[in-house]
C-alpha cells in the first residue's frame, strides 16, 4: 500500500525558482513518489486546484498580481485558496524572514515557512510534515468548524473503545494540563489533538512531527533563532515555542526527541519562557502541550533514554488511542469516511454501497497496517484502479484483485494468503501462547483467507496452499466447527 503519491503545486513568478523546487522534489521524492504541478500566476494556481487534488502548495511570499488581472498578491490569496480545497497546506516561501509578514501568513492559513537560503533539507522535512497532515486532514475522522471556540463535533463510534476515548478527550479538552497521546502510528492521533484544542477554543493549532525534522534542526525549529547566530543565518526567525504563543503547540512522536533536547522542552515547559539560538532576550510564550508517541515512554524511563521528570510533566493526562483492532464495529462508518475524501482525489463519487458485502468483511476481519492512514491507502489504490467500462460503469466486485496487489501479492498465484494478514507475537511478553497455539492460529488464519478467496473451492485451496485435497477439506472442516476470529 505504498502507491500514495503527494501532489504537490510550486507557485512562482520566477522560472529559475520553479526549475529549481521541481528539482529539489524529484530528486528526494524520486520521479515515481511525487506529481508536481507549476503554476506562474494566481489565476493559473486557482485553474490547477480545480482539475487536481494539491496536498501542498509552495508559494512566493511576494508573488504580485499579474498586470491587469484581478489576481491578489500571494499571501493574500491564502483564504480563496483554503476555501477551494480545505485539507491543503500552503507554505511560504520567502525571501527574508519578516517577523510580521510571517505572522499574517499564519493567520491568512499559511501552515509553515521557508526562508530561500535555508538548507534544502529543511524544506523538505517541511513538506513531507505538510503533505502527513493533509492527509490526516482528509481522513475526515474528526469534522468541526475551525473558528477558535467553535464546538467541535466529536467522532461517532459504535465500539466500546472509541466511546471511553471520545468521552476520556472530552473531559481533558475542559482543563489546559498537558495531554500526551498514546498508540500505533496511523490510529489518528493528530487530528484527535486537534479536536482537543477545537474544544479549548485555542488560537493555533502549531503541530511539529520530532521524527520527520533531521537531528541537527530540530533544536533551531523548535527555539527559532537569531540574525547570526550560525552560518546560515542570514535573518531572524520564529521556532515553534514562539508560534504557539496562545495556542496549541502539537509535539508527535515525542518519544524520538534526543536527551538533550528533552531537558530543555522541559524547562520550557516549566518557565513558560526560553531564548532564540543565539538570543539574550528572553521570550514569554504561553501554549498548551498535546504530546503523542507509538513508543512505550515507562520502558524508556526504565532504559534512560526518556527523562522521569520530563515523562512525568507531559503525562499529566494520558488517553489510549484504540488501533483498528479495537474498532472493528467503526470500521464501515470510517470507511464511509474516508470514501468522501477519497471521491474528491479520484474525482468521481464512491460509497460504501457501491462495493459487495465480502468487501467490508475482508476489512473488518484483515488486520490493517498503517492502521487508518493504511485503510484510506488502500481504499485510494483499489478506487484508482478499478476502471469504467464503455458505459461508464465501475464493476467494484473487482476490488479483491487490486488490494491483493496494493499489498504485494504474488500475482502467478491468484492468492497469497501469508502476504495478506499476519499475526503479531511478543516472544517477551508472558501472553505468548507458545509455538504449537501460535502456528494453530497462523495455519487457521491461511485457510480461513484463502476459504474467502477461492470461495469453498476445495480444489484450487489445496492448489494454491500446495496440500493434498484431504488436507485442505480436513482444515476447512474444523475451521468451521470453532469460532475463529479471522
Amino acid at each position: 500500500m505504498s502507491s500514495f503519491r503527494p501532489n504537490i503545486l510550486i507557485v512562482d513568478d520566477e522560472e529559475g525558482i520553479r526549475a529549481w523546487l521541481n528539482s529539489l522534489l524529484t530528486s528526494s521524492f524520486g520521479k515515481n513518489g511525487v506529481s508536481v504541478f507549476r503554476a506562474d500566476s494566481i489565476s493559473n494556481t486557482i485553474k490547477i486546484l480545480g482539475e487536481h487534488q494539491i496536498h501542498v502548495l509552495l508559494l512566493d511570499h511576494n508573488l504580485k498580481p499579474s498586470p491587469g488581472s484581478s489576481d491578489l498578491s500571494g499571501i493574500e490569496s491564502i483564504p480563496e485558496i483554503l476555501t477551494i480545497q480545505p485539507h491543503l497546506q500552503p507554505i511560504m516561501v520567502t525571501g527574508d524572514d519578516n517577523i510580521e509578514n510571517i505572522a499574517k501568513a499564519f493567520k491568512l492559513g499559511a501552515s509553515d515557512y521557508f526562508v530561500k537560503g535555508q538548507p534544502d533539507d529543511l524544506l523538505i522535512a517541511k513538506i513531507k510534515k505538510a503533505v502527513e497532515f493533509s492527509e490526516l486532514k482528509a481522513l475526515r475522522s474528526f469534522v468541526g468548524e475551525d473558528k477558535p471556540g467553535s464546538k467541535p463535533i466529536w467522532p461517532m463510534g459504535a465500539s466500546v473503545a472509541w466511546k471511553r476515548t471520545v468521552l476520556q478527550a472530552q473531559n481533558f479538552s475542559k482543563t489546559r494540563f498537558p495531554i500526551c497521546l498514546l498508540g500505533k502510528s496511523g490510529t489518528g492521533k493528530t487530528t484527535l489533538a486537534n479536536a482537543i484544542h477545537k474544544a479549548r477554543g485555542k488560537q493555533w493549532f502549531i503541530d511539529l512531527n520530532v521524527s520527520a525534522i533531521p537531528r541537527e534542526l530540530i533544536e533551531r525549529e523548535l527555539f527559532g533563532h537569531e540574525k547570526g547566530s550560525f552560518t546560515d543565518a542570514t535573518e531572524q526567525s520564529l521556532g515553534f515555542f514562539e508560534k504557539a504563543h496562545e495556542g496549541t503547540l502539537f509535539l508527535d512522536e515525542i518519544g524520538d526527541l534526543s536527551l538533550d533536547l528533552q531537558s530543555k522542552l522541559l524547562k520550557v515547559i516549566e518557565t513558560k519562557s526560553f531564548y532564540r539560538l543565539g538570543g539574550t532576550k528572553p521570550i514569554h510564550s504561553d501554549f498548551d502541550l498535546i504530546c503523542a508517541t507509538h513508543r512505550n515512554l515507562e520502558q524508556m524511563v526504565e532504559k534512560e533514554t526518556f527523562r522521569e521528570d520530563l515523562y512525568f510533566r507531559i503525562t499529566t493526562l494520558k488517553l489510549e488511542v484504540p488501533s483498528l483492532k479495537a474498532r472493528r464495529a467503526d470500521i464501515p462508518s470510517i470507511v464511509q469516511g474516508l470514501l468522501v475524501s477519497v471521491s474528491e482525489a479520484v474525482r468521481y463519487k464512491v460509497t460504501l454501497d457501491d462495493f459487495p458485502p465480502d468487501f467490508i468483511q475482508y476489512l473488518m476481519n484483515t488486520p490493517m497496517p498503517g492502521e487508518i492512514r493504511g485503510l484510506y491507502h488502500l481504499l485510494a489504490h483499489v478506487c484508482t484502479n478499478i476502471q469504467p467500462d464503455r458505459q461508464g460503469k465501475r464493476d467494484f466486485k473487482t476490488w479483491r484483485r487490486f488490494v491483493d496487489r496494493s499489498e504485494g501479492a504474488d500475482h502467478d498465484s491468484k492468492a497469497s494468503p501469508g502476504r495478506r494478514s499476519a499475526i503479531e507475537f511478543d516472544l517477551s511478553s508472558p501472553k505468548f501462547p507458545g509455538v504449537k497455539s501460535w502456528l494453530d492460529d497462523a495455519k487457521n488464519m491461511i485457510y480461513s483467507n484463502a476459504r474467502e478467496i477461492f470461495e469453498n473451492d476445495i480444489g484450487k485451496i489445496a492448489k494454491a496452499l500446495k496440500v493434498p485435497k484431504p488436507t485442505a477439506y480436513e482444515a476447512l472442516r474444523h475451521l468451521k466447527k470453532k469460532k475463529h476470529r479471522y
